[in-house]
């Protein structure tokens, strides 16, 4: 047990537990919105954090860090990813690991009787502390184009996002920059970072948040 208190102590933004508690502060999750897509969003809703989506007895189960929906009904899923996960095959798993998750936030999202064009606009958006794609981007965004004519999109408002926080390249605000490099090196260098650490420091002095921590901890063992 004092094992995972000092563990617990030591958490940083990178750790899923405490990435999802930070994204979980409506206004911090709501601000990163804003300033990734630059958008105005007038309000959030969480939808249920780290939800297991798990369509059947025999489907392969899936725990999402932070599902939130705007006021425009728009929804978000955040995750972090520390490492580059690689399948018992040799091969990555990050691309067609977007394609289940998506996959099952649609089938979850669409109850029996409702039409296809209900599907809320979905962003998968996962924060990569690698660049997967080897081109220095700082956000890879994908959409589905038809390959004889890339002028035409295939428009079923579906987005993945890998934010690269290794990144040189691309246009980012100057909050989404300073939440890479604290995301990298644990410095603050905005207001917004500030917060953020706050946030944490808050979170590893309240008691009921280490004692749900020892039990994530061990559930997850």
């Amino acid at each position: 047990m004092q094992d995972l208190a000092t563990k617990f102590a030591n958490l940083t933004i990178q750790s899923d537990f405490i990435f999802k508690k930070v994204m979980s502060r409506k206004r911090i999750c709501k601000h990163l919105l804003e300033e990734l897509l630059q958008i105005e969003i007038a309000d959030i809703k969480y939808l249920e954090a780290e939800k297991t989506i798990d369509p059947n007895y025999n489907s392969h189960g899936i725990r999402l860090d932070i599902i939130v929906a705007d006021d425009k009904n728009t929804h978000y899923n955040l995750e972090m990813q520390v490492k580059n996960p690689v399948s018992r095959t040799g091969k990555f798993q990050l691309p067609k690991r977007t394609r289940y998750y998506q996959a099952m936030l649609d089938t979850d999202m669409l109850q029996k009787g409702q039409d296809y064009d209900e599907l809320s606009p979905t962003y998968i958006i996962f924060f990569c502390l690698f660049d997967f794609f080897e081109d220095s981007q700082r956000i890879y965004t994908f959409k589905k184009r038809c390959l004889e004519n890339m002028e035409i999109e295939l428009a079923d408002e579906a987005a993945i996002m890998f934010l690269n926080t290794l990144g040189t390249k691309g246009d980012v605000s100057t909050d989404i920059q300073s939440l890479f490099d604290y995301i990298n090196n644990n410095t603050v260098t905005s207001n917004f970072t500030r917060e953020v650490a706050d946030t944490i420091t808050e979170i590893k002095n309240d008691k009921k948040v280490r004692d749900s921590y020892m039990t994530y901890e061990m559930r997850m063992k």
